[in-house]
């Protein structure tokens, strides 16, 4: 908990004093060995990557990010994919989606998603975990938009 206290507090700091040393410092959080403490790590990059003074800066969310597609953690890897399509949504990013191979990767991940959120079905029934469900299946649906939507921004 109070690991999560001090990414949430690094964010806040971060977004006022705009200063990349704080954005390096909040994606180190990504290396905790607590699921939850990565998973706000990836949100708060995503939050941080919309900020057009972090925008010198998405390369290094690009790495974070596909970083925490591969995390053990299911719960990391939804929001790490969230925080993709909040970031790197527009076509004036386009630069580092071509740079770090962005749409490739989730590309791969379309099988991988779709079995969890198989998988997730059937053991939310028996576990009471319908929200992770939820979550992977609401990620896989938006991981089709999102790449069809970048498809046509590069036609």
């Amino acid at each position: 908990e109070r690991e999560r206290e001090r990414v949430y507090v690094c964010f806040c700091f971060a977004a006022r004093s705009q200063r990349a040393a704080q954005v390096l410092h909040v994606c180190a959080g990504i290396e905790s060995p607590d699921g939850r403490v990565r998973s706000s790590v990836a949100g708060v990059a995503g939050c941080l990557g919309q900020l057009a003074v972090f925008r010198p800066h998405l390369p290094v969310f690009a790495d974070l990010l596909l970083r925490a597609l591969q995390d053990s953690s299911q719960w990391v890897m939804v929001e790490a994919l969230n925080s993709i399509f909040d970031v790197f949504a527009e076509p004036d990013v386009n630069e580092v989606v071509v740079q770090k191979r962005l749409l490739e990767t989730l590309q791969a991940l379309r099988p991988v998603l779709q079995e969890a959120a198989r998988s997730s079905g059937r053991g939310a029934r028996a576990s009471g975990d319908a929200e992770l469900h939820g979550r992977l299946d609401e990620a896989r649906i938006n991981l089709a938009r999102f790449l069809k939507y970048k498809a046509k921004q590069f036609a």
